[in-house]
């Protein structure tokens, strides 16, 4: 794929990543501030779409490194420099792969660096929502047992329960009634 010269090099990058793309999010510079620079550096790692960046030659190995600390060391990136001129450069990877190789390179001293995330994979998107799925069922489980165990009605319980976790109350009233038979049934051993 060759990059066609034009005003926007987000738009130049997204096409010669080689991803399958339908939806993007461009993010501009990240912040200089370390404090709002994280933030930033985790909202981008948890988008589900492909990310768009720019970046200067002097922090681009930061920038890596941040993204593979926040947890995106497997995704598929491209860093692409001097798109659609003499010095045009385009470097494929994952984003680990990609810091490692420009943690070896002595600073690049020029360019115009843009780096294009790829899309998360619907298999990954599935696995962080099964993550928080339980996550989220653990945390209500530990939530009722505790109100349950202080003595509050099944009915109390369960309408705290879904409002503090933004759930659903028949969901909570249906688990908070399973704890309460299952604890009847280890009084009755």
């Amino acid at each position: 794929l060759v990059p066609v010269p034009g005003a926007c090099a987000a738009v130049a990058a997204l096409c010669v990543s080689g991803f399958a793309i339908t939806d993007f999010c461009f993010c501009g510079f990240l912040p200089r501030s370390p404090k709002a620079r994280r933030r930033k550096v985790a909202e981008v790692v948890a988008e589900p779409r492909a990310v768009v960046l720019y970046e200067s030659p002097q922090r681009i190995y930061s920038t890596l490194q941040a993204l593979v600390d926040a947890g995106a060391a497997a995704r598929s990136c491209l860093v692409a420099r001097e798109l659609t001129k003499l010095h045009e450069q385009l470097c494929r990877g994952s984003v680990q792969q990609l810091c490692e190789r420009f943690g070896e390179v002595e600073a690049v001293t020029r360019g115009e660096i843009t780096i294009v995330l790829s899309p998360i994979s619907q298999e990954e998107l599935q696995a962080r929502a099964d993550i928080l799925r339980e996550n989220r069922e653990r945390d209500a489980m530990q939530l009722l047992k505790e109100r349950l165990m202080a003595g509050e009605s099944v009915s109390n319980a369960a309408k705290q329960v879904a409002a503090q976790l933004d759930v659903s109350r028949s969901n909570m009233y249906a688990m908070a009634l399973r704890l309460r038979q299952g604890s009847h049934h280890e009084e009755d051993l």
